[in-house]
């Protein structure tokens, strides 16, 4: 019986995107943002190293698996309410952690609005923690999957690289394994972060980074201005979850981070699903060939006209990286 369920939902996938773009702001109004606060459960843990973590939990009444998301930088929960809304039809168990200084999440920073850690270890410690104490217990032995996008994707790639992986299998979204640094080549863009550091300003804004500002949002994140437009809204309308910028320690750990990721890709011996942006403004691809060729089991899929948010693009991008999602985590059973 429970191969039969896993097959029908596997051949339902091809209509996995919850809701188009038609309609979008009545439908995603009356139907996902209900579900997204009705049913989230928000908790709250403590790191090892003393950091106050936010997370949120769906629990569906009959689970198959248990599916971790890892946003991406800046971003808070609410961003992935639809993805929720759409996995959570798949007979799926939602776990979503917030990192240190986004969402709810503790902030580190100086200024509340700025990403700033001075380690990727920093990060790994919120990730090792929350699948070690809440997410495997509620598990209960079920297949974790993760879905990790962007920043989250690096930093997920980072605790693969370690071993013994909670994680039995990761869809990487947009990996930030080569950041754009643009007009300065990495090596510079680090340089001028760690001289910054060692006058005293690691945990000052970077040039042109800065407080929330809507009227100055232009969106080079997705081809869906009524997707992008929807989290801008909310994040004008709940500026308790807003994080904006970034800090020169922040760029120099990043940079790090990535250079970590191609040197110890071979590293990562779970399956991998990398869903690659063709027409990503942040990201370059190098980074994510690099990893996805090194690593031992990975498959990747090219959005050529996508930009950065993959989940978050137009109807036929999104449905296809959503059905692809879960059709990759409910494959082997």
């Amino acid at each position: 019986m429970q191969r039969l369920t896993i097959f029908i939902l596997m051949l339902s996938s091809s209509l996995a995107s919850a809701i188009s773009e038609v309609n979008y702001d009545q439908v995603y109004q009356q139907e996902v943002m209900p579900f997204f606060k009705s049913q989230a459960e928000w908790g709250k843990f403590q790191t090892p190293d003393g950091i106050t973590i936010s997370h949120v939990f769906y629990q569906h009444p009959e689970p198959v698996a248990d599916v971790v998301i890892l946003p991406g930088w800046t971003e808070a929960g609410q961003k992935y309410a639809e993805l929720i809304f759409d996995l959570y039809q798949f007979k799926f168990n939602i776990h979503l952690l917030e990192w240190r200084g986004q969402g709810y999440s503790e902030r580190i920073s100086s200024h509340p609005e700025r990403t700033h850690v001075t380690t990727y270890e920093e990060y790994v410690i919120d990730l090792d923690t929350f699948l070690k104490t809440v997410v495997k217990p509620r598990a209960e032995g079920r297949r974790i999957v993760g879905i990790a996008h962007s920043m989250g994707a690096n930093i997920t790639s980072i605790y693969l690289s370690k071993g013994k992986s909670i994680l039995d299998k990761v869809v990487f979204s947009s990996p930030m394994l080569d950041i754009k640094t643009a007009p300065y080549p990495e090596w510079v863009a680090w340089l001028i972060a760690r001289v910054m550091e060692l006058m005293g300003q690691g945990d000052s804004f970077l040039p042109g980074h800065g407080p929330f500002v809507k009227e100055d949002v232009v969106n080079i994140s997705t081809r869906s201005e009524t997707r992008y437009w929807k989290t801008v809204n909310y994040k004008a309308q709940n500026p308790e979850t807003i994080t904006n910028g970034a800090s020169f320690s922040w760029l120099r750990s990043s940079l790090e981070a990535t250079w970590y990721m191609k040197r110890n890709a071979h590293l990562i011996t779970v399956p991998v699903l990398m869903l690659q942006a063709g027409d990503d403004f942040y990201v370059d691809t190098e980074g994510q060939d690099m990893v996805c060729k090194n690593a031992k089991n990975c498959f990747k899929i090219v959005f050529p006209s996508a930009f950065h948010e993959v989940y978050n693009d137009g109807d036929l991008v999104r449905s296809k990286a959503v059905k692809e999602t879960v059709e990759f985590i409910l494959d082997h059973f």
